[in-house]
């Protein structure tokens, strides 16, 4: 991969012609030139504790009368906002502002974007662990206790949820390269089009590496320009999450109707419990908190409003419904006892 900076002039065609190591070259048509846009550079120096953006536009192209905004994401999420005047901006941002990872900069002409960079920023903040054995040497078929030390590189202790593998060294041995890891798909692979060569090889040291980096960047970096269901309304959300048991249904009364604010009992026998809620606006119900159980057989019962027996009426319990999921291709797992080295 490379780069180069040119100024295109107004009327001229340009295409790249590439030199290929075999002997044969390639040329490739670059996008038309055009006489009115918006143009924004980014420099992302590693030995900077700020990200300069430079953002020109044509006269044509700005529009007093709306406004510009530039947006700064990772993985989604916006952690960078900020209202632009319609005139050439730089804007140097702390890169404190995003975590480590890619970051999104989109700038915005109202709600339709203009211009898209992404770049790298490393805060070398790895956690460092480390694995203290209980003796020096252990005899066969023994009891092996390790100690599992996690800590941020201030070297305070992290706590947290962690996984633990253990393997044979003479048939698995480490991914020297740290182009499997976690880490390098998370942040990195995940959020590139295509296949990263070597990915562990953008996570070292030296200039040449934060070039290539750079480069990898403007070479696979997809572009996000699906920017309408943002500023709509959030959708009503059709599967809720499950953070526990929970039995929902509807009260009607004798002609069909939703009853509003009518006590309804649920009780059990085993194990035993009894609670009660009021139905909503809408004539539902929702019971949450239940207890944990296999396979439990459950008693509903509603009153009227006032808190008498209801004589006639419906109480219905909303049926589990499944989201259909499209069948795919199956996914490749490397066996543990592969050498990642091997297949690189």
């Amino acid at each position: 991969m490379g780069s180069v900076e040119f100024t295109p002039l107004p009327g001229q065609n340009y295409r790249a012609k590439i030199n290929v190591p075999i002997g044969s070259t390639k040329k490739y048509e670059l996008p038309k030139v055009v006489k009115e846009g918006s143009v924004m550079t980014v420099q992302n120096l590693k030995e900077s504790s700020f990200i300069t953006l430079k953002i020109a536009a044509t006269a044509k192209t700005l529009d007093p009368d709306s406004a510009y905004y530039l947006i700064g994401t990772t993985r989604g999420k916006v952690y960078y906002s900020q209202k632009l005047k319609p005139e050439e901006q730089t804007l140097n941002i702390p890169k404190t502002t995003f975590p480590t990872g890619i970051t999104r900069f989109t700038f915005l002409k109202g709600t339709q974007p203009l211009n898209e960079r992404i770049v790298f920023i490393n805060h070398n903040d790895n956690l460092v662990v480390s694995l203290v054995p209980g003796k020096a040497s252990y005899s066969k078929r023994s009891a092996v206790d390790v100690e599992v030390q996690v800590k941020d590189k201030r070297g305070m202790a992290v706590s947290g949820n962690f996984s633990l593998s253990v393997t044979d060294d003479s048939q698995s041995r480490a991914d020297s390269l740290v182009n499997h890891g976690i880490g390098v798909s998370m942040l990195l692979k995940s959020d590139l089009k295509g296949y990263v060569e070597s990915p562990g090889y953008y996570f070292g040291e030296g200039k040449a590496v934060d070039a290539d980096l750079d480069n990898l960047m403007l070479t696979q970096g997809w572009t996000d320009y699906d920017w309408k269901d943002v500023f709509k309304l959030p959708k009503q959300i059709r599967f809720a999450v499950e953070d526990g048991y929970r039995i929902t249904g509807l009260v009607k009364n004798l002609f069909n109707k939703p009853v509003v604010g009518a006590p309804v009992l649920i009780s059990s026998r085993k194990p035993s419990f009894i609670t009660n809620t009021i139905t909503d606006s809408t004539g539902r119900y929702v019971f949450q908190a239940l207890p944990k159980i296999d396979t439990g057989s459950f008693f509903i019962q509603a009153r009227t409003v006032k808190g008498k027996t209801m004589s006639a009426g419906i109480v219905t319990v909303d049926k589990f419904e499944a989201p259909s999921l499209p069948l795919g291709a199956p996914t490749v797992e490397m066996p543990w006892y592969v050498n990642s080295d091997s297949v690189q």
